[in-house]
């Protein structure tokens, strides 16, 4: 997050694309850093850690379900798919290698947003619930405590 503004990482291929969606997300109060390929999309997520990524499936190179695979391994950010892969099967692929949700191409704007917006507030309400809760998020700390939890007591 970039002061009080959320920022969404937007990659794919299509340069045209990229450009309207930045617009779109921009124009409604977001932070945009686009990219065009996976390899370069997963050294942003190191350096910037956004708040989301919207993905692109078809990419050269590094396709998206790869990306959101090596997010997954490290990183709890919410994903968005943005793709042309409409099939039932694909939807199911993506959403089992990671992401959070999946808009298919061609697509709304407005639905575009209401998929993020809505993607944020479940992150928001589960991260407030779990403070709440007293749960530990740190990968570190949730490792500490799998290992207490198997370890006899004193």
């Amino acid at each position: 997050m970039v002061g009080d503004r959320n920022l969404v990482l937007v990659v794919d291929d299509d340069q045209a694309l990229l450009k309207l969606v930045a617009r779109t997300l921009r124009m409604e109060g977001y932070d945009v850093v686009t990219v065009d390929n996976g390899m370069a999309a997963l050294h942003l997520v190191e350096s910037l850690e956004p708040d989301l990524i919207v993905l692109d499936i078809m990419m050269p190179g590094m396709t998206g379900w790869e990306v959101a695979e090596r997010v997954r391994q490290r990183w709890d950010i919410p994903i968005v798919m943005l793709t042309a892969k409409s099939g039932v099967r694909d939807q199911v692929k993506g959403l089992g290698v990671g992401a959070d949700d999946y808009v298919c191409k061609p697509f709304n704007s407005d639905q575009l947003l209401d998929r993020v917006e809505k993607t944020l507030r479940r992150v928001r309400l589960h991260t407030r619930g779990r403070k709440r809760a007293g749960v530990v998020t740190s990968p570190a700390a949730a490792e500490l405590d799998a290992r207490s939890a198997t370890e006899p007591l004193p």
